[in-house]
């Protein structure tokens, strides 16, 4: 069972129960009139333009995913009004009889994802039904749950953390689960191609490619932590390692970050994802997201197929050619300057100081060069809370 941190949020009871004579079980059941809801707020955490506006959100995703989205909120799921004890069953197994009795989900398979907050417990619970229950999707709601939305729970912002909790459950389970787009910085053309990019290069690297612009979603701690957390939390990855890369924008804070995990730590050391990044940074400071997306892919496929070694050999080769020219450049213009500076002989024989010059033969052999080679220890990588290893870079823009 997962507990938030903060309890004693101040709210109003308003609960109801079902009658004994429904004959289901003998709980806080909700009144025949909340059927067609989703937002089931007995603990009056919301105002009653907040619930409209998240159940039209609910319908949307409901419409984009076809999948039942239902969110409770109860002061003690357990009592009634009175305050008596008239449930004994586990958050989860409460989950469960609501759903039955009021045949929550979409199709014939009813799928539908569904979560309680037990303000007074301070506990919270999640629950999946239908073909939808997956270990994967579990693991989907629990982290967008605990892990994106938790942080505005604990700061008595719900309606906005509702919000996000909605639009990133949508955007994995629908067409974009790689390019989330929660600020808006793209056309839907831009999206498509993006994404087709990120598989392309899962599919040919065996590597994931995730990006995340955002600009209202609340993190604590450092902005690479956030990302690391979101990586991790949200099953991104492939293999057991879960390698991958993923490029992270704050457009509230005008920050980004690079995050590497398993085989793109290695692949993309630090020193190489600080490279990329000088290339792309500048086009996220003039607006252009599209082409500081499509710059930062075009980075990572460099080094994959060779090219950005070229092109950093050819530039120190340019550079060697260059200082080599400016030294032969200066060599001659120094020699031309003290030949002006000597009066010129008639003979040779002139130059030569009399029984000066003796002959003697030498040569020289080539034998060996004696090179000294030093291991440069690679630096220590950071990890998230998972425990996970990673890599990257990133600035301010």
């Amino acid at each position: 069972m997962k507990l938030l941190k903060n309890k004693g949020i101040a709210i109003v009871l308003v609960l109801l129960m079902a009658t004994a004579s429904l004959g289901v079980f003998a709980g806080c059941l909700f009144a025949a009139s909340d059927y067609d809801n989703r937002v089931i707020d007995y603990a009056g955490l919301f105002y009653k333009e907040e619930i409209e506006s998240m159940e039209l959100k609910i319908k949307e995703f409901r419409e984009a995913t076809g999948i039942d989205l239902v969110l409770m909120f109860e002061n003690d799921y357990r009592l009634d009004y009175e305050g008596n004890v008239v449930y004994e069953g586990t958050l989860q197994e409460y989950l469960t009889d609501n759903y039955e009795y009021y045949e929550y989900g979409v199709g014939d398979s009813r799928n539908a994802m569904m979560m309680i907050l037990s303000v007074d417990e301070g506990e919270i619970e999640t629950a999946i039904f239908g073909n939808i229950a997956t270990e994967d999707n579990n693991t989907l709601l629990e982290n967008a749950v605990y892990n994106v939305m938790m942080d505005y729970l604990k700061d008595g912002q719900f309606v906005a953390g509702i919000d996000h909790l909605i639009d990133i459950l949508q955007s994995v389970l629908t067409g974009s689960p790689r390019v989330l787009d929660f600020a808006d910085l793209l056309t839907d053309s831009e999206e498509a191609k993006l994404e087709e990019r990120a598989i392309t290069f899962r599919e040919k690297n065996g590597m994931d490619l995730v990006f995340l612009f955002h600009d209202t979603i609340r993190y604590n701690g450092d902005y690479d932590d956030f990302v690391a957390n979101f990586y991790d939390y949200l099953g991104y990855g492939v293999g057991s390692d879960h390698s991958g890369v993923i490029l992270g924008v704050d457009m509230a804070a005008r920050d980004y970050w690079v995050l590497t995990t398993g085989k793109a730590e290695s692949t993309y050391p630090d020193s190489i994802i600080n490279s990329i990044n000088s290339k792309f940074q500048g086009k996220l400071s003039d607006g252009e997201y599209f082409e500081a997306a499509n710059t930062y892919i075009d980075g990572l496929e460099s080094v994959l197929d060779g090219s950005y070694k070229w092109n950093r050999l050819k530039g120190i080769i340019l550079w060697i050619l260059l200082g080599s020219f400016l030294l032969s450049a200066l060599i001659t213009v120094f020699t031309a300057w003290q030949m002006k500076k000597v009066m010129k002989k008639m003979e040779a024989s002139e130059y030569i100081v009399p029984g000066s010059m003796k002959l003697t033969y030498s040569s020289d052999r080539y034998s060996h060069t004696t090179r000294t080679m030093t291991k440069i220890e690679k630096s220590s990588s950071s990890s998230g809370s998972s425990g996970t290893s990673h890599g990257g870079g990133g600035g301010s823009f």
